[in-house]
């Protein structure tokens, strides 16, 4: 005979075993209710008249129900850098209890390198007189990159979409700028995550696009009035805001890098034991753990 709950209370269970009586401790389940926000690393801006990178995708819930045991937490790694004219990478993805925010996409580049979808899309780079669009986001979690401008010099490229507004086009008034990322109040303070990249503008006097509120990083800067020498790369996201890169200038093959992720839970102290987490700080009679890299949430 294998083994029976013959009776249990609130301090064990008593089982019948083989033939034996068992006493064993009784963890009784936990269902309260939490707040939590997922971001994932944001994309990197083009290298070379480039658009900028999309934010990472972002999951925000509340009064979502939990039950004690342990969930691994993954947080993405922004995209990283690298030296070429390719369009630029995509950010990590980051998970929890099954939940998924998909990494930012990438940026286009001049001539032909299209944008990438992602979380938020990454912004389109300019390919002379052919429309490039800009990335897809991904539903829910992020907007599409924003659209090059269409003809020849001047070159202009689109922001990166970012997680609560879209990437905005380039224009001959100055690159486009990332979309903004999407603002909460989960850690106590109003903060955004997952903004896009600015977008480059071919020439120097002109405004580059410059980066969407949550970390998304400004385009490269360019030189001179035909984009000459000394041309800089776009500014990286910002580290545990999931911020995409911004584009890099005329003649900077040397893409930007994508911010990383990052996990934040809030829940009623009184309700729950929990441990995990980088920083633990409190708001009222709340607790609040951050997770900016790999761990384990245990919930006794």
């Amino acid at each position: 005979m294998g083994k029976q709950l013959i009776e249990y209370n609130n301090s064990n269970f008593l089982f019948f075993n083989n033939n034996k009586v068992v006493l064993q401790d009784y963890v009784p389940p936990v269902t309260k209710t939490i707040d939590f926000l997922l971001v994932a690393g944001g994309g990197g801006g083009g290298a070379s008249l480039a658009g900028g990178g999309g934010g990472g995708g972002v999951i925000y819930l509340t009064s979502q129900l939990i039950t004690n045991g342990s969930y691994p937490v993954v947080v993405g790694n922004g995209a990283a850098v690298y030296e070429n004219t390719n369009p630029g990478l995509n950010g990590d993805n980051s998970t929890f209890s099954g939940l998924t925010a998909f990494g930012g996409g990438g940026g286009g580049t001049y001539s032909g390198g299209e944008a990438l979808a992602g979380g938020s899309g990454g912004g389109a780079a300019n390919n002379n007189d052919t429309l490039m669009y800009g990335g897809a986001g991904y539903p829910g979690q992020g907007y599409a990159g924003g659209n090059s401008r269409v003809g020849t010099a001047p070159f202009v490229s689109g922001g990166g979409g970012g997680a609560g507004e879209p990437g905005f086009d380039g224009t001959l008034s100055g690159g486009g700028n990332g979309g903004d990322g999407l603002p909460t109040s989960i850690s106590g303070i109003t903060l955004y995550f997952g903004g896009g990249g600015g977008g480059v503008y071919h020439y120097a006097g002109v405004p580059t696009g410059s980066g969407g509120l949550g970390g998304g990083g400004a385009a490269g800067q360019s030189a001179g009035s035909t984009g000459g020498s000394g041309n800089s790369h776009g500014d990286n996201g910002v580290p545990n805001t999931g911020g995409g890169g911004g584009g890099s200038a005329y003649g900077s093959y040397h893409s930007s890098g994508g911010g990383s992720g990052i996990f934040i839970i809030r829940y009623k102290t009184t309700d729950f034991s929990m441990s995990g987490g980088d920083i633990v700080t409190t708001d009222g009679e709340y607790t609040i753990r951050t997770f900016t890299s790999n761990n384990t949430l245990i919930i006794a």
